[in-house]
């Protein structure tokens, strides 16, 4: 599959995708994520799709469009689907919040407007201190992702950084604040009064 067209096969991958038998279901994202760009012309048809997997009861079927989401996307796509993953950053399941915290992620980057309904959500998540460990990790990626075009628009976020920095016992995780950090200098002056 890797390196030959599959522009042709696209209608039969989401066909696939349609199944309603998990392990066929499966098979058919795994063939939009390395088929389907930006200009393939089902992604229109998809939509609709995507949203009922994303809604979906079942935590293994929610999980396939949130991972195939940020190799499809395209802005009508993520002005479509931005009203059904904001509640899934409050799901039951740490999975599917980590996985919608990295797909928003990826909607931000096409669809800049999705900033302004997602990012207090994603903040709260941060903020918690009982949240997963791994939802925490993917909102600081987030963070630092976003945050060396603009580290100013963080600085309200340095007390729980720092919280984080000194306690959460994650290495990765610390080099990534470390990283903010030193792209502006006034956010090291403010944890260090933290």
């Amino acid at each position: 599959m890797f390196g030959h067209d599959m522009s042709w096969a696209s209608f039969h991958v989401l066909e696939v995708m349609s199944s309603p038998k998990y392990l066929q279901k499966r098979v058919g994202y795994l063939g939009a994520v390395q088929s389907f760009r930006r200009d393939t012309e089902v992604l229109m048809l998809a939509t609709n799709l995507l949203k009922k997997d994303i809604t979906s009861p079942s935590v293994p079927t929610i999980a396939l469009p949130l991972t195939t989401l940020p190799h499809i996307i395209t802005s009508s796509l993520a002005l479509s689907l931005l009203s059904d993953l904001l509640p899934r950053l409050s799901h039951s399941n740490p999975n599917v919040r980590r996985k919608t915290v990295v797909a928003l992620y990826r909607l931000a980057l096409v669809y800049p407007e999705t900033l302004r309904p997602a990012w207090p959500k994603i903040k709260d998540l941060l903020m918690n201190v009982e949240e997963d460990s791994s939802v925490t990790a993917a909102v600081i990626n987030v963070v630092c992702e976003l945050g060396w075009r603009r580290p100013r628009d963080f600085l309200p976020l340095a007390p729980r950084l720092f919280e984080l920095l000194v306690d959460g016992g994650n290495n990765w995780m610390a080099i990534k604040i470390i990283k903010l950090v030193g792209w502006e200098h006034s956010f090291a002056k403010r944890i260090l009064t933290s």
